[in-house]
């Protein structure tokens, strides 16, 4: 059995800035830095552009907060992101506007602070949703599961399950993914992945 414990990170150095409270926000790290995009907010219509632009970040050696702007194309879905880090680059895929569901994926060079976007929606890839799980292994990014609306025909051997109080379509997918990224391009390959590889991919490196 192992002996573990949270502690509770106090910001040290009251530097008269920290995070709005949110919900369902994306969150990577590095060795020493969270990165923090987007989330619900109490005033989301008001504060969307605001939400898409920046990024928090806590400096764990200095125990501080702070927030950078950023520039290029950010991602459209802000709510529910999924979202790895790997060398200096945050990748995040999909996500919630606030109305709309989106399978888009995006990577923020967190050393010039700039968006790109790596692939678009289209109805042969992934159905667009927020709150899937998504590792960097290999070069590549491995998308699980998720919630939102099929974009398409649904990917063979996956399983969809409708949300029986929505009338749109929406509902909770077991589909696999993965985006193979090589010379800064981002080669799509669609196929089903055994779930015990990808399940333990996702344990090895969420812990």
């Amino acid at each position: 059995m192992y002996n573990l414990h949270y502690n509770f990170i106090v910001d040290q150095s009251l530097s008269n800035y920290e995070p709005s409270p949110r919900a369902n926000a994306a969150a990577s790290a590095s060795s020493e830095q969270l990165y923090i995009y987007g989330g619900l907010v109490d005033n989301f219509d008001e504060n969307k552009r605001q939400l898409s632009t920046v990024i928090q970040i806590y400096e764990c050696t200095t125990e501080s907060w702070k927030e950078l702007p950023t520039s290029g194309t950010p991602p459209p879905g802000i709510i529910g992101c999924a979202t790895s880090y790997s060398g200096h680059v945050l990748y995040l895929y999909g996500g919630l506007d606030g109305t709309s569901y989106h399978a888009s994926l995006h990577q923020l060079d967190t050393t010039s602070m700039t968006w790109k976007q790596l692939s678009s929606q289209h109805d042969s890839g992934p159905m667009r949703k927020t709150e899937c799980q998504m590792i960097y292994y290999n070069d590549s990014i491995i998308a699980i599961g998720g919630y939102g609306l099929p974009s398409g025909e649904l990917q063979s051997g996956s399983q969809f399950t409708k949300n029986k109080h929505h009338q749109d379509g929406r509902g909770w997918t077991n589909e696999i993914h993965e985006y193979h990224i090589s010379q800064g391009k981002l080669q799509i390959v669609f196929y089903f992945i055994c779930h015990n590889l990808i399940y333990t991919l996702l344990l090895k490196y969420s812990l």
